[in-house]
């Protein structure tokens, strides 16, 4: 089971990195990740970033654009180290 620490660590090195590329490295649920993830922003040790055409945009990953696709979205959530 991944900890907190081995998650802070792996978002450190790789400098941003995306969810599903967690869940790869950890062999762990997305969940899972998600939980302590969020126990890290918390923390202030991680920021949750999306892609956007620009690059980086710290935002809301599940936020609407309010475009009139009638399917889901698929951005991807991305994570950085703060510290």
């Amino acid at each position: 089971m991944v900890t907190l620490i081995q998650l802070k660590d792996a978002i450190a090195l790789a400098g941003v990195v995306e969810l599903q590329s967690l869940g790869r490295q950890f062999n762990a649920p997305i969940s899972l990740l998600t939980a302590l993830l969020d126990q890290l922003i918390t923390l202030g040790k991680v920021e949750k970033i999306e892609a956007v055409a620009e690059g980086f945009s710290v935002s809301s990953c599940l936020g609407c654009f309010g475009c009139s696709q009638t399917r889901s979205c698929q951005r991807r959530c991305y994570y950085r180290s703060i510290t």
